[in-house]
């Protein structure tokens, strides 16, 4: 098909979403490139990661290079200057990309959606209207913004995390029983939200109107998960901040705090900003050595840990709330293999582009790259064994289940019976053990009989899994 053609079917908008290191970017271009070759079709990149939309930080941020850049036009990208109380929002972004995506199809070209912050890419692709909502933190002045946040965050940082949980459950017990009491960001969330509409945060959520494509028809939506095994993927990303270092990351961090101390006043080094670019990873471990000469090798080894704990979370989110919703299909395509890349993860994606402009249905033809995930369900429990552990959904619990903590109280619990039994032994043998049995409030000793223990009668009870029903 010839780009001055009239498409048979809607040009599509494709999505590639993906932990951090696993080849997105490569994967976007491979596209791009395949779309010129072979359909006589123009791409343009739009960027979804919402750290490389700051300027000045190319290295740390790992954002496309500038060749790059002349091949496929991008947009977002080093777009934003950073400054105190002022950040790259979901709504503003939001917004540009409900301009930028007709914009280019417009043109006859291709959008290509590329990123990592799962948020940004879930707001490109769904239209989640709020209802009566109170204006958004982003949308007020930037001198307000920023007082409100230091309030909040002196208000809420001096409170410990089960006593934030007390006070969400009092305003908004809906959201308290969703959120495990140690998951202080959600909490503190779902608390500013109340703080700032006067209404539950769960009374808002209910009034959204869910899974609403930004862009119809939903099968012109093709969203391409860039996966890579786990092992493979953590010595990537290892490798990745070596090279970062190597590049001059740690020279790049310390001319953009100068640059942004000459421009906004001196940063506290004792204590740098936490949100925005300050919050990134490649870049907030660095701070401390570049503001306070402390050793750089402890900011490196913090970097690849905080990487690849960022990579898991990425990924569990794609799990748990993207393949499991309705309206879009997710295709996984497997990068583990870097010498196979083009052969298995961009021929795969471009397998399934191809189908969807061939006027058939990549799900029906490529049903192994499917990525489905039955929703789950988030039903609380308190762990009988393991006092104080508030578990949610049947993944965690049996996770929780399988834990060396858990297996130790089992294990004393089962115990206990056994032990009772051994001093009611004594006790009758004893009548002095047995008056000060009495005098402490202990059962008689013909009452104190051992229970039976087994996993059915100390352990969470979690659902089946498929396998098993």
């Amino acid at each position: 098909m010839a780009g001055g053609e009239e498409a048979a079917v809607p040009l599509p908008i494709v999505y590639v979403l993906g932990a951090t290191g696993t080849g997105k970017s490569e994967l976007a271009l491979e596209a791009a490139r395949w779309l010129r070759a072979e359909r006589g079709l123009e791409a343009e990149v739009i960027n979804v990661d919402a750290m490389q939309m700051y300027r000045g930080l190319p290295v740390a941020t790992n954002h496309a290079s500038e060749a790059e850049q002349r091949e496929v036009p991008h947009h977002l990208l080093a777009c934003f200057d950073p400054a105190p109380g002022k950040e790259v929002a979901v709504g503003d972004f939001a917004k540009r990309v409900a301009s930028l995506v007709p914009e280019i199809l417009g043109r006859g070209r291709v959008p290509v959606l590329c990123g990592g912050s799962n948020y940004y890419v879930q707001a490109a692709m769904f239209a989640e209207t709020l209802v009566d909502e109170a204006p958004a933190a982003e949308e007020k002045p930037e001198q307000e913004q920023g007082q409100e946040q230091g309030q909040e965050a002196d208000r809420h940082d001096c409170e410990d995390a089960e006593a934030l949980h007390r006070r969400l459950a009092e305003v908004d017990p809906v959201m308290a029983a969703k959120y495990h009491p140690r998951d202080v960001r959600r909490v503190r969330r779902s608390l500013e939200v109340y703080e700032e509409t006067g209404e539950a945060h769960s009374a808002i959520i209910a009034r959204q109107v869910p899974d609403t494509l930004r862009f119809t028809p939903a099968a012109r939506n093709i969203a391409l998960w860039v996966d890579c095994d786990r092992g493979t993927l953590y010595g990537r990303l290892d490798k990745r901040v070596d090279s970062m270092a190597a590049r001059g990351v740690e020279t790049e961090v310390r001319t953009f705090c100068e640059r942004y101390a000459a421009a906004h006043g001196a940063i506290n080094a004792a204590a740098p900003p936490t949100r925005g670019i300050f919050g990134a990873i490649g870049f907030k471990e660095l701070v401390p050595g570049v503001l306070n000469g402390a050793a750089m090798g402890d900011g490196y080894a913090a970097m690849k840990q905080n990487t690849r704990r960022y990579a898991k979370q990425q990924v569990q989110w794609i799990r748990n709330r993207f393949c499991s919703r309705d309206g879009v299909t997710v295709y996984r395509v497997d990068s583990s293999s870097k010498q196979r890349f083009r052969e298995v993860a961009v021929a795969a994606a471009t397998g399934v582009l191809a189908a969807y402009l061939d006027g058939k249905d990549p799900a029906a033809l490529f049903p192994k790259l499917v990525a489905k995930v039955e929703k789950g369900s988030r039903e609380r429990h308190e762990c009988p064994v393991c006092p104080g552990v508030v578990l949610f959904g049947a993944d965690q619990v049996r996770g929780h289940n399988k834990s060396r903590k858990h297996k130790a109280a089992f294990k004393r619990k089962a115990a206990a019976p056994e032990v009772d039994a051994q001093k009611a032994k004594r006790r009758k043998l004893d009548p002095a053990l047995a008056a000060a049995a009495a005098a402490e409030g202990e059962p008689p000793a013909d009452l104190a009989e051992p229970s039976e223990s087994s996993a059915a009668a100390t352990g969470i009870q979690a659902a089946p899994t498929a396998e098993q029903q």
